[in-house]
């Protein structure tokens, strides 16, 4: 074996312009004659070239960076390959031309809501049932609050985060929630709303 597991950590290294002099000799030793290796190298630092030529600095939505090291904690867990990381970094660059494209308010500057948790239509277990949402452009005049059927359970007026978390379990069934941007005359001015479903802890969350 040609030690390939180390040499593809010096690969990573190397497009990050953080090898040592040491280490780029052994790089260099290493792929004249290993050509899966060189191959690597090569793709490694075109597609670095690309990122860097083609992507701008964008405003993503709330949460992209947590679900992105969310993402990559759980990929630490497997062996790593430079191979395999091309199509999760392909799957984020998706993600942010999406975001850029899907969020007009990103460029109107109007406000406008992100809910979070829970996902339309999702099953919930009733002890863990967590509501949050960001916010958009929020003005500092306008305060956010969430309504359980029509019942406001949570309210914030300086953060551009809401949360919400029952201190008790609810019981089975379906709720609508809603999550309101209001003036301070009480006007609800943005709104957005979705429906989830509580079940028993432990019992099948399957539809």
């Amino acid at each position: 074996m040609k030690n390939c597991d180390n040499i593809k950590l010096l690969i990573q290294a190397f497009v990050d312009n953080e090898l040592s002099s040491d280490e780029q000799k052994i790089l260099d030793s290493h792929i004249k004659e290993c050509q899966d290796c060189k191959t690597e190298l090569e793709n490694a630092t075109i597609l670095n070239k690309l990122l860097k030529d083609n992507i701008k600095k964008v405003d993503l939505p709330p949460y992209f960076e947590a679900k992105l090291w969310a993402r990559i904690e759980r990929e630490k867990s497997r062996k790593f390959s430079f191979a395999k990381l091309i199509p999760i970094t392909v799957s984020l660059i998706c993600v942010i031309f999406v975001a850029v494209f899907s969020f007009p308010h990103l460029k109107t500057g109007k406000p406008d809501i992100y809910i979070v948790s829970p996902e339309v239509n999702s099953i919930v277990p009733d002890n863990d049932v967590t509501i949050s949402a960001a916010f958009y452009n929020k003005p500092k005049s306008q305060e956010a609050q969430i309504l359980i059927n029509d019942e406001v359970v949570a309210r914030e007026k300086e953060s551009d985060q809401i949360i919400y978390t029952s201190d008790k379990n609810m019981k089975e069934g379906y709720y609508k929630m809603k999550i309101q941007l209001i003036d301070k005359n009480n006007k609800v001015v943005k709104q957005k709303e979705q429906v989830f479903y509580v079940v028993p802890d432990g019992k099948d969350s399957e539809l």
